[in-house]
């Protein structure tokens, strides 16, 4: 199927957003599920028609993503409303896992705008719960699964999903999740063929997205696009996903592939829904700081940092602060991440390559920061984890060692830009000047691919 240009403009359109909805659109990145299992489960409230009900189905399997559609205040207000309502009815009765199933939804949904880890947490806890009320429900499990997955326990939450394929193989939901964790553990032929299956089952805008990002991983950023911009249109046409989800993704793809007008437009569109969308914001800043307008990239951070202090936000922002001489600033926001990190627990494990990398490219380079690079790639060694232990060898004088490891990273087939100027660097240090050069000059042709910091180490090697 040919999917559409990605110069097709579409015109965003006002949409009443239910809570329901809105969860769905704010738990997920990266998992499975949105509240596809709610509909499996016995409630109180009449049930639903057989159009209700294939509507639901179209979306069973929320969109992944790197920060998944942050919400407005109000739908932060919405969901708070609704975790009143239901934290006493899970409280009221260890046996009632509908509504300890839908608080952990909604506390995982709740984190997602917040970025708090306690958030999480509470979600993971609910999700036991849930759990201890039906065991035997393969509903709670997978919701468990998808908390897991979503708090970047992706063996757990792999583990988990297998118990569920085991018995029930053409499980959606557990399919979702375990095609996920297999991608975020650097194992693109087995998520290739997990995504495959979902396809013969549940095809849509969801498992586009997915098989986006996972073509973008394996080199290919023409097809990356394609179904990025086929998941956008689908989105747009439908009743049950949020298309502004889609939008920002599309906006990122295009970005990551050096498509800069594209990225914009996604971005865009994406705001022009929903004015919080953190992903189409953080976006947009890198836009414009490397089109120069730092002023303009600042204040796009500021306001999503106030949204969610998350360390990607704060990293770019101080590196913009310290450019544009406001010291002072740049080091207030380098101690929230420092600060981020001293939390440990699942604020470390939600946000670890972030506050890793922040550390070797600010002075932090240490035996300590590597040792932990090190373990972490022994459970995901992706290409993005490889890289990282690399850049931690290479930071520590390591060059050997940083060139095996960058070579493995490259290996998979990797086209992100701050892979190739690792590559490069390591290269260089190493003696290959030509070899390394070439790396360097793939990864400044992508342009805002390359973050500011980066894009300066590039530009100094290019320049000799």
């Amino acid at each position: 199927m040919t999917s559409p240009s990605v110069s097709s403009a579409r015109r965003p359109r006002a949409r009443v957003r239910p809570i329901g909805l809105v969860v769905a659109a704010v738990v997920v990145a990266g998992s499975s599920i949105g509240l596809g299992w709610l509909a499996h489960r016995p409630s109180a409230a009449a049930p639903a028609s057989a159009a209700d009900q294939a509507s639901r189905r179209d979306d069973r399997i929320a969109a992944p993503g790197a920060l998944a559609d942050p919400a407005t205040p109000d739908d932060l207000a919405a969901i708070d409303d609704e975790l009143r309502l239901w934290v006493p009815k899970a409280d009221a009765d260890v046996h009632d896992d509908l509504s300890a199933g839908t608080v952990s939804m909604l506390y995982l949904g709740r984190g997602r705008l917040t970025g708090d880890a306690a958030d999480y947490e509470r979600a993971l806890a609910a999700a036991d719960r849930a759990v201890a009320a039906n065991p035997a429900s393969t509903g709670t499990q997978a919701l468990k699964a998808t908390v897991l997955q979503a708090t970047h326990d992706f063996t757990g939450a792999l583990a988990l999903a297998q118990t569920i394929l085991n018995g029930e193989p053409d499980n959606v939901d557990a399919l979702a999740v375990a095609g996920d964790a297999r991608l975020e553990l650097g194992r693109l032929d087995q998520a290739a063929a997990t995504y495959a299956r979902i396809q013969q089952l549940l095809p849509g805008p969801a498992l586009d997205a997915r098989e986006a990002r996972l073509d973008w991983l394996r080199g290919d950023p023409g097809r990356a696009i394609q179904l990025a911009t086929k998941a956008r249109d689908e989105a747009a046409e439908s009743t049950t996903s949020d298309p502004s989800f889609y939008e920002a993704q599309l906006g990122e793809m295009a970005r990551l592939v050096g498509k800069a007008d594209v990225a914009r437009a996604g971005y865009e569109a994406a705001l022009a829904m929903r004015p919080s969308n953190q992903l189409a914001m953080l976006g947009i800043a890198r836009l414009d700081a490397f089109a120069g307008d730092d002023a303009g990239a600042i204040t796009e951070l500021r306001k999503a940092a106030a949204i969610a202090p998350r360390p990607e936000t704060l990293g770019l922002l101080a590196d913009l602060e310290a450019r544009t001489g406001d010291a002072h600033a740049a080091a207030a926001d380098a101690a929230t991440i420092h600060a981020i990190e001293q939390l440990g627990g699942a604020a470390a494990q939600l946000f670890d390559r972030q506050i890793a990398g922040f550390d070797l490219d600010h002075g932090d380079a240490t035996r300590a920061v590597a040792d932990r690079l090190i373990a972490a790639a022994k459970i995901r060694p992706d290409a993005a984890g490889l890289d990282l232990e690399a850049w931690a060898w290479f930071r520590l004088g390591e060059v050997s060692t940083a060139r095996t490891l960058s070579d493995r990273a490259l290996a998979t087939g990797s086209i992100d830009a701050r892979v190739l100027y690792h590559a490069g660097a390591i290269r260089i240090a190493g003696g290959d000047r030509a070899g390394g050069l070439d790396l360097v000059r793939r990864a400044i042709a992508l342009g805002a691919a390359l973050d500011p910091l980066d894009r300066a180490g590039a530009e100094a090697l290019l320049a000799g």
